[in-house]
């Protein structure tokens, strides 16, 4: 009798813990992945940067400029796109007061047009970001160099700024002319470039971000 009375109280305490978690399970509603987001706000953009740099990665030497913008505007506000279309187009861009250590002032020329685009879902507010068709080109101690690629980062509406990410930005060496004085700096093409730094909106509205 003690034994049976035991398994019973077993069998049902194994019962009423099922019940628990399939009540939890049912409770809990998945959460949203969305394919498609919504820009607004705007229309037009003006991002500062603070402390702007480009470090190729490889041979640790790193650009830093003064002041460095993205001016245009949001594209199509108010209607929905696919991850990664882009929110924001970028043709105004402008650097001043960039320098090595080393090599001295660099001047770079910024082709146009980079643009911002959401990549994902955002989380508490920020969302994963990249700047796009990015084009840099300066000549570095008589080196021609040109970077493109991506910039890989975040957007915080609350902030309404732009992060890159840590480490490889997604943008590379694509060129580096110049014979002798590209092997003296060591900058050879395929050197991933770290991006530092971050940019600010300051046009107002701000830009609004939404799913989907």
């Amino acid at each position: 009798m003690t034994i049976l009375r035991t398994l019973r109280t077993l069998r049902g305490r194994l019962v009423a813990v099922a019940a628990v978690a399939t009540m939890l399970l049912t409770a809990t509603p998945p959460a949203q992945a969305y394919t498609t987001y919504t820009p607004s706000g705007g229309p037009a953009v003006n991002l500062v940067g603070t402390g702007i740099s480009l470090t190729d990665i490889p041979i640790g030497q790193t650009i830093s400029c003064g002041s460095f913008t993205m001016a245009g505007g949001v594209s199509s506000p108010g209607l929905s796109r696919g991850y990664p279309t882009p929110a924001v187009n970028l043709p105004t861009l402008a650097s001043a007061g960039c320098s090595n250590t080393w090599w001295g002032a660099v001047t770079f020329a910024l082709a146009p047009t980079w643009r911002l685009a959401m990549t994902g879902d955002p989380s508490g507010g920020v969302w994963p970001a990249r700047l796009t068709e990015v084009k840099i080109s300066g000549v570095v101690y008589g080196c021609a160099i040109e970077v493109t690629g991506v910039v890989n980062g975040t957007f915080s509406v609350g902030l309404q700024r732009f992060t890159p990410v840590a480490g490889p930005s997604g943008l590379q060496v694509s060129a580096a002319v110049g014979g002798a004085p590209c092997v003296t700096i060591d900058v050879a093409v395929g050197d991933p470039i770290a991006v530092g730094g971050y940019w600010t909106n300051t046009a107002l509205p701000p830009i609004a971000l939404a799913n989907p």
